[in-house]
C-alpha cells in the first residue's frame, strides 16, 4: 500500500473517532423553555347552534354559548355576563333575518312574537303589507299576494323623491308556518 493512502486512512479513522466521542458525550440538550403565550381575554356570546331561516321561531335548542374574543365582540352581541338567562328570554322570538350556524345572535335580527305578528316583524320601518284585493286568504299549498306600501320619505336636494308607492309580492305557502317567496 502507498504511504500516502495509509496517512489519509489514519486521519479519516481518527476524525471519525473524535466525532463519535463528541456526539456520545454531548447527550440530549434540554429543550429551551417556551415563552409564555399571552392569554386572550374571552367572553361568552350567544350564537346560533344551527341555521335559523327567516321567519322561524327560535327555541333554546337553536342557541348555545360560545367563547368569543373580547376585543372583537360587538356591543350588539348578547353576552352571558350581561344576560345570563338570554336563551330563555329569546325563546319564542321570530327571526327577522336568517342566522347561520355559529353566528352571534343580535336582538336587531329578532322580533318577539307576543309584540307583533310575523309580517310587521320582518318588514322594515315605514313599510306596510296588506292582502292584495281579491286574495282569498292564506292556506297551505296556496299563494298569498301582499301589497307592500312604502311610506318612507326620501329627499334629494330638499325635494321629495318620487317612489313607486306599491309593490306586489307573491308568496307560495308551503306549510302552515312558513312562506317561500
Amino acid at each position: 500500500m502507498n504511504p500516502a493512502r495509509i496517512v489519509v486512512l489514519t486521519v479519516a479513522v481518527g476524525a471519525g473517532g473524535v466525532a463519535a466521542y463528541l456526539a456520545s458525550s454531548a447527550g440530549p440538550q434540554p429543550a429551551a423553555a417556551a415563552a409564555p403565550v399571552a392569554q386572550l381575554q374571552t367572553i361568552e356570546v350567544l350564537v346560533a347552534k344551527n341555521d335559523i331561516p327567516l321567519g322561524q321561531t327560535v327555541t333554546p335548542d337553536d342557541l348555545q354559548w360560545q367563547s368569543w374574543q373580547a376585543a372583537t365582540a360587538s356591543s350588539s352581541f348578547i353576552r352571558r355576563d350581561n344576560q345570563p338567562s338570554a336563551t330563555n328570554d329569546i325563546a319564542g322570538s321570530i327571526a327577522r333575518a336568517p342566522f347561520i350556524a355559529g353566528e352571534p345572535i343580535r336582538k336587531q335580527k329578532l322580533v318577539k312574537a307576543d309584540r307583533a305578528g310575523f309580517m310587521p316583524g320582518i318588514l322594515p320601518a315605514g313599510v306596510r303589507a296588506t292582502l292584495e284585493p281579491g286574495a282569498a286568504g292564506a292556506r297551505p299549498g296556496g299563494t298569498l299576494s301582499l301589497r307592500l306600501a312604502d311610506t318612507r320619505q326620501t329627499a334629494s336636494n330638499n325635494t321629495e323623491a318620487k317612489r313607486d308607492p306599491f309593490k306586489v309580492a307573491r308568496y307560495e305557502i308551503a306549510t302552515q308556518t312558513s312562506l317561500q317567496r
